[in-house]
């Protein structure tokens, strides 16, 4: 395995490569969503889009991120799709999760697979 990752091949198929996202510039768009924990609805995310905007970026937090299903942003099937509707975006270079923890992994529990569409 160790050589495996180790080979030119390897190598060569490293970020920059075709599979590989993209790397942000100036103008990319990144789309938040939450896969975890529900956000405290009074919640100040201005600070990180403030970070994002000054590293060139436009960062778009749907109002979906602050809700509350349990413990949670929302069902697990609510969240699924939100992550899938980001992923799919074209407009969209980055998906990028405000929450992840246990309610995360119930969003993968049921055999999620990632789009092939790397970002």
């Amino acid at each position: 395995m160790l050589a495996a990752l180790t080979s030119n091949r390897a190598i060569a198929s490293g970020p920059g490569a075709a599979g590989w996202p993209r790397p942000l510039r100036d103008g990319s768009c990144l789309k938040a969503v939450n896969l975890g924990t529900w956000i405290d609805p009074d919640r100040d995310l201005n600070p990180l889009k403030e970070r994002c905007s000054a590293l060139g970026w436009q960062l778009e937090i749907p109002t979906d991120v602050k809700e509350q299903w349990r413990y949670f942003s929302g069902t697990d099937d609510e969240r699924r799709a939100a992550l899938l509707e980001a992923w799919h975006d074209l407009g969209v270079d980055a998906v990028i999760s405000l929450g992840g923890d246990w309610g995360g992994a119930r969003v993968l529990e049921p055999g999620f697979r990632f789009p092939r569409r790397s970002k």
